[in-house]
Formats: C-alpha cells, structure tokens, sequence
C-alpha cells in the first residue's frame, strides 16, 4: 500500500506542479505525513522526544501557513480517537494521563506558533492576520453552501489535471469508504485517519465557512490516496476470509 501511494503520488501532476513551484503547500503536506508517523509512534510508545518533535513540526507547520490548522486538528481527533479506544501505551496509565500529553501538545504547540508569529504580529497586527485579511473572512451559510459545489469541483478538477483518468476519483472515494468500515483488516489501529478527517474539519468547517482553495486541500491527497488503497486492499481480506 505503501509503495504504491509513493508511486501514484510522485507522478501526480499536482504533486509534481506544487513541488516546484515553491509555495508551503507541499511542506504542509510534508508535516502532515511527518506527525501521523510521529503520532503512530507515540501512541504505541511513551517518548518525550517524539512529543517534542510532534510540537515543533506543529509549530512550523503554523508558521509556513495558518492553514496547518486543518492537518493537526485531525492528527489530534485521531489520537483522542485512538486514546477512547485505549490503543495507547500502558506507559501513559490510562486515558487520563493520555489526555494530559495530548492537552500539553495541543498547549505547547499553540504557544510555540504563537512565538513564531510574534515578528509578524509586530508589523501586521493581531486582527489582520486573524480577522480582516479576506481569505480567512466567512461567509455566511447560504453563501458557503451555494459557493461549496463550485470550490469541490476546483479541487477534484486539480488533483485529476494531465493525463489522470476521471474514474479514479469514485474508486478512490469507493476506497476511503472501504477504508473506514474495514479498518480493522488493514489497519495498525482501529482508529480510521479518513474518519478522524471527517469529525474534525466538518464541524470547523461550518463554524469557519471560509473560501475553499483548493492549494489549502493538497496535504489531503496523500492521506486519501494511502486510505484509498488500503480500502481496497481490504476487500482483498474479506475475499480470502470467505473464500477460506
């Protein structure tokens, strides 16, 4: 599953066009890979190191653009997941000390953006990072919703640009859903990363109602790729289960 995201995603046109174009959407991407390997890590070993470099990429990941919000709200959906599902280290004593590790990342790494940001609010201002620039301004939810169909067809049509088939699309998304109900076959957790995706950025999503750019969704790709061929793969499981 592994090797064959690596290869689909490295002759991806959108890939290949962000990773030379010199924007932050690909080191998003990057830190996005980096804390769910990180974050696999932690969850089965107790390590400060691993937790202090999950904080770091988190903070970096801020830095290059604020929209690294959306990777590490579901990076921290799927750990609290997988903590309600006790799949954690018995180092952490149970779910209230792993809930103290997961609030401390969640602390520190906001503090540490925050540091980062201070040259920026020196110059600009709080409420011009925050409030006033008009990409993160919001629309209200007739405005989102007419505007929603449009923003996902921009997105579905750059991932799919050069030679890409339309069909791949539905199979992935075919995929995904395969994934979520059959994670148990495939998966190192029973904890889904597409579900984990789904209870976070839908509840932000409606409260933020922002413009959807589809560079922001790029960091998306590599997860939904992986989570595709796995579901797939897990149709293979239950062929042979039945089969035996």
């Amino acid at each position: 599953i592994g090797l064959a995201a690596a290869g689909l995603l490295a002759a991806a046109p959108v890939m290949i066009s962000y990773s030379v174009n010199a924007r932050g959407y690909t080191l998003i991407t990057l830190c996005t890979l980096l804390l769910f390997l990180l974050a696999d890590f932690v969850r089965e070993e107790k390590n400060l190191a691993a937790w202090a470099l999950m904080i770091l990429i988190t903070a970096l990941g801020f830095y290059t653009i604020p929209t690294m919000l959306y990777p590490f709200g579901i990076v921290f959906a799927w750990l609290a997941l997988a903590g309600l599902q006790r799949e954690i280290s018995s180092g952490y004593g149970g779910w209230k000390g792993w809930l103290r590790y997961l609030a401390g990342y969640g602390a520190l790494s906001a503090m540490l953006s925050i540091l980062f940001y201070v040259p920026i609010f020196r110059v600009k201002g709080v409420l011009e990072v925050f409030i006033h620039d008009p990409i993160v301004q919001s629309f209200s939810l007739a405005d989102f919703f007419g505007l929603f169909p449009a923003e996902a067809a921009a997105i579905q049509g750059e991932w799919l640009s050069g030679p890409l088939p339309a069909w791949l699309a539905p199979a992935c998304l075919i995929g995904v859903g395969a994934s979520i109900f059959l994670q148990k076959r495939v998966g190192r957790s029973r904890v889904s990363i597409p579900l984990a995706a789904l209870l976070f950025v839908v509840p932000t999503l409606m409260v933020q109602r922002p413009l959807i750019l589809a560079r922001v969704w790029v960091f998306l790709l590599p997860l939904l790729v992986i989570s595709g061929l796995a579901g797939w793969a897990s149709f293979r499981t239950v062929i042979s289960v039945r089969h035996w």
